[in-house]
C-alpha cells in the first residue's frame, strides 16, 4: 500500500516537471499572431491547453518507461 502512495507522489512531481518544461519549451511560439487583434486571452488559453497536452503526453511516456523497467526485473 505504501508503494502506491510513493508512486502517486512521484507521478505528481513528474507531471508538474513536465508541465514546467513544456511551458518553457513552447514560450518562443507566438500564438498571438494566429489570432485577431484583441483576442490575446484566447491565445493564452490555447497556449495553456497545448502545454497541458504536451505535458500529459510526455509524463505518460515517462510513466510507461517506469512501468516497463520495473517489469524487467521479472525476466531474471
Amino acid at each position: 500500500m505504501q508503494y502506491l502512495g510513493v508512486m502517486a507522489i512521484v507521478k505528481t512531481i513528474v507531471l508538474f516537471i513536465m508541465f514546467y518544461l513544456s511551458m518553457w519549451a513552447m514560450r518562443p511560439i507566438r500564438f498571438e499572431k494566429w489570432f485577431k487583434v484583441g483576442h490575446e486571452k484566447e491565445a493564452q488559453l490555447l497556449f495553456l491547453f497545448i502545454t497541458m497536452g504536451v505535458a500529459y503526453l510526455a509524463s505518460q511516456f515517462i510513466f510507461l518507461l517506469m512501468d516497463l523497467t520495473s517489469q524487467y526485473v521479472l525476466l531474471f
